[in-house]
């Protein structure tokens, strides 16, 4: 029995790095793709008119600040971050959870 235990447990702890090393990968591509959004709108902002420019800036600054803050912290470091956010605002988190699921299965809903 123990020895049943023993090998369950390890390859819980096999699954568990294996999983952790995925999303580690997966954040590191997220840094990249959000400094490359970045990049491009504040790039590209300069053919815009006044006010779409001023927004496309703002944009790629939020886009930038986001990507260092991923490159700074692990996937860890956001949920401990997001708990201490809903613990602040529980109301509100409430409210924005309950829109999200509702973009999301507007997003995904078939057509038919």
């Amino acid at each position: 029995m123990d020895q049943t235990a023993e090998k369950i447990s390890a390859e819980a702890t096999h699954l568990g790095a294996a999983a952790a090393s995925k999303i580690d990968t997966a954040w590191d591509k997220t840094g990249d793709v959000l400094s490359s959004a970045a990049e491009t709108i504040d790039e590209n902002a300069e053919r815009l008119p006044g006010a779409a420019e001023r927004l496309a800036r703002s944009t790629a600054t939020k886009l930038a600040t986001a990507a260092k803050y991923v490159r700074q912290h692990d996937a860890r470091d956001v949920l401990r971050d997001l708990e201490d956010l809903v613990k602040r605002y529980p109301l509100q988190s409430l409210a924005a959870g309950a829109v999200a699921g509702f973009l999301l299965a507007l997003a995904t809903r078939d057509e038919d």
